[in-house]
């Protein structure tokens, strides 16, 4: 009779789970139509820079070097087109910001020329990655799949980042998707047995740090942190051997826009393009007042200090934890405290996890989500056994 009630109970728990996962697609699937009916101000550049280049006007130089002209031929283009949501864009975006990387204009190379298409694609993926991320950390916190996907479509709903990507069409729901790959690649070598070669996997995951700070330098911090972590777990002689071959490789993979803008130096370019930024604006591009809530930042306006100043303190703080993660001390009082010391610090290196929730923008997808997550998870909201 006991086990019979169980049942019972189970298969009204599931069907219950089935309910709120259809109720929370329904909110959420509303949600994702009505943000794709705005433009994508974020998106434009990421699917403007390229098309000009390998589409629109070939001969055209560097995008960093020739701002102008590429603002030029779009406006040329979209004169031409019957797309509404394009000729909005333009509108709002006719002076072009361009800060990002080449690497990270380049992987947009494979979206089509039709700008309403293009966005809705990119907004598909968006969305997918959102979803499967979620199930992927749900999984990591013993959480069943359908719990998870109904926590993903309220997410939708009500957490304002994801909103904010699908409205601006930005980039942070597939930063998050890479962030949590990167974290369970780490743990998966973590597991691997002494016995057994890393260097393999490692090569591999050094080279996709590498990318996804080539990506995304503002986020650049996690992967350092994750290196450390990865030096820590095969130690010295296999880390260089590891870090020399994976930055090989993203370098190779750093060449690719060079071909696909036509362009040996736009790495270069870029690197210019940013210093007279920065003559303007500090070292960050934009201020707190647009919506970037850098830590060095916030230090800064908090307590007054320079921004740069208070980046250099974030520096030196992580190299100082990493020498002390990696200090020997011989006196036995100066041990315990360094051990104490030890602990709290190793929390990062021995779990990689916790490098998601590391990040230069408070408004970002990213931020929190897996420390969210885990409060969901600990409490037992996200179990329907």
């Amino acid at each position: 009779m006991n086990m019979e009630n169980k049942g019972n109970n189970y298969r009204l728990n599931s069907k219950i789970s089935i309910l709120i996962a259809a109720m929370s697609f329904t909110l959420a699937y509303g949600e994702f139509l009505w943000r794709s009916t705005a433009p994508g101000v974020d998106f434009y550049h990421y699917w403007a820079l390229i098309k000009v280049k390998r589409v629109l006007s070939p001969n055209i130089g560097s995008p960093y070097l020739e701002q102008k002209a590429y603002a030029n031929r779009l406006k040329a283009y979209v004169a031409k087109t019957p797309s509404p949501l394009l000729k909005k864009v333009n509108k709002i975006r006719s002076k072009l910001d361009v800060t990002g990387t080449p690497l990270q204009y380049s992987v947009f190379v494979i979206l089509p020329l039709d700008y309403n298409f293009a966005i809705f694609l990119f907004r598909v993926t968006q969305a997918l990655v959102f979803i499967g991320t979620i199930i992927l950390l749900g999984t990591h916190y013993k959480t069943k799949i359908l719990p998870s996907l109904s926590f993903a479509f309220l997410l939708f709903v009500v957490y304002e980042p994801i909103s904010q990507d699908l409205w601006v069409g930005n980039l942070n729901a597939l930063q998050l998707g890479f962030l949590t790959i990167i974290a369970f690649a780490a743990k998966k070598i973590q597991s691997i047995p002494p016995s057994r070669n890393k260097i393999i996997s490692s090569v591999i995951f050094t080279a996709g740090v590498t990318v996804f700070a080539m990506l995304k330098p503002n986020y650049a911090l996690i992967p350092l942190i994750m290196l450390a972590f990865l030096w820590r777990d095969i130690g010295t002689k296999s880390f260089v051997l590891t870090t020399a071959s994976g930055g090989v490789l993203g370098a190779l993979i750093a060449t690719i826009p060079c071909f696909l803008f036509n362009s040996p130096g736009i790495w270069l370019d870029w690197w210019g393009h940013l210093q007279k930024l920065k003559s303007v604006n500090t070292i960050f591009f934009y201020p707190i007042s647009s919506g970037n809530f850098s830590t060095p930042l916030m230090l800064s306006k908090q307590f007054n200090i320079n921004s740069g100043y208070c980046f250099l303190i974030m520096a030196v703080f992580i190299i100082l934890s990493l020498m002390i993660v990696l200090a020997t001390p011989n006196d036995d009082n100066v041990e315990k405290l360094f051990k104490r010391m030890q602990e709290k610090i190793l929390l990062i290196l021995q779990y990689p996890f916790l490098c998601i929730s590391i990040n230069h923008h408070l408004g970002n997808v990213s931020f929190g989500l897996d420390t969210l997550f885990s409060r969901f998870a600990f409490a037992g909201f996200m179990d329907d056994s």
